[in-house]
């Protein structure tokens, strides 16, 4: 008998669009941004951020190193969001109805700055907020692991 479900995030739960991602940072100057976004995982300070092995401060300085003029934090953040469409209202109460006769995780690939920011915001839609809809949630930030290393499973 099925008693728990384990979700992704991007792509699964969350609609991701890495092209966005990638013109906003252009936008912004930063040339080489493909080499650090890959179409199934980051590389570089992006990966390390993921990964949590370096803060979002690091990590900002280390984006600003390939951007040719002065770009604040909140232009960064926001430029990295954009990899972020949203959630569904739909998938919402899916995620609702199925807790009613399961347990449910998430384990996702992710970041602070998105975590705290863009992903924690499209799970209040409903007025709730990302744990509401789960009992467990592994990021890889916090795990300091990411899929499909073992050790954040």
């Amino acid at each position: 008998m099925i008693r728990n479900l384990l979700f992704d995030l991007g792509g699964v739960i969350m609609d991701i669009e890495r092209e966005r991602c990638v013109n906003a940072f252009r936008q912004l100057g930063m040339d080489n941004i493909g080499d650090f976004l890959g179409d199934y995982g980051q590389k570089g300070a992006f990966g390390q951020l993921e990964e949590g092995l370096i803060s979002p401060a690091e990590w900002r300085e280390e984006v600003r190193r390939n951007i040719p003029h002065e770009v604040t934090d909140a232009q960064i953040d926001e430029a990295f969001n954009s990899f972020l469409i949203g959630i569904p209202i739909h998938r919402l109460e899916a995620l609702r109805e199925l807790h009613k006769h399961y347990r449910l995780y998430l384990l996702s690939n992710t970041n602070s700055v998105m975590w705290n920011s863009k992903i924690a915001e499209s799970f209040t839609v409903e007025g709730l907020t990302v744990n509401d809809y789960f009992d467990g949630i592994t990021t890889s930030f916090e795990a300091k692991a990411m899929k499909p290393a073992p050790e954040i499973f």
